[in-house]
């Protein structure tokens, strides 16, 4: 598992990694700081594999739809966020069906400012909007998924 480009700042080591066939799930594991993991899982009659990232402030986002693997025990890279694809006429094709009519893309709005509280000199309890790199690095969550397919019901 590797963060996206896009965001190095995510912390892997607080996910797990979700896979499921047919809607079940076959296997779960933890995400290690360094971004590896190991899972075992025995494959039966699924159409494919669909790979989710959970963690403390995380909704479940997809990273992958497996149909088949090369090997009985393959190596691969996920990223985080999922590294989507385009269609010929630019839009993004979703992980699972790779169709982009029911694609949309997810807004965020601002969340709830990192506040740290402090005594003042006359000894009263203040609160301040925290803007030390100190008090931030827990963020980095909550807006990973950018795209939804309503048609499989996914973020990615």
């Amino acid at each position: 598992m590797k963060s996206n480009h896009i965001d190095t700042a995510i912390h892997l080591e607080k996910l797990y990694l979700v896979v499921k066939g047919d809607k079940k799930v076959l296997a779960k594991t933890k995400i290690l700081k360094s971004g590896k993991f190991e899972m075992s899982f025995t494959p039966r009659t699924e159409v494919s594999f669909d790979f989710y990232c959970v963690g403390i402030g995380v909704d479940t986002i997809m990273i992958a739809s497996v149909t088949s693997f090369v090997s009985d025990t393959p190596d691969v890279t996920f990223y985080l966020p999922a590294r989507t694809k385009k269609n010929t006429a630019g839009q993004v094709v979703c992980l699972k069906c790779n169709k982009s009519d029911k694609i949309y893309s997810i807004s965020y709005s601002d969340h709830q400012p990192i506040t740290k509280n402090y005594l003042n000199s006359a000894g009263a309890i203040m609160q301040s909007i925290a803007v030390n790199k100190d008090f931030t690095d827990d963020r980095n969550y909550y807006k990973l998924a950018t795209k939804y397919c309503d048609r499989d019901k996914v973020e990615f």
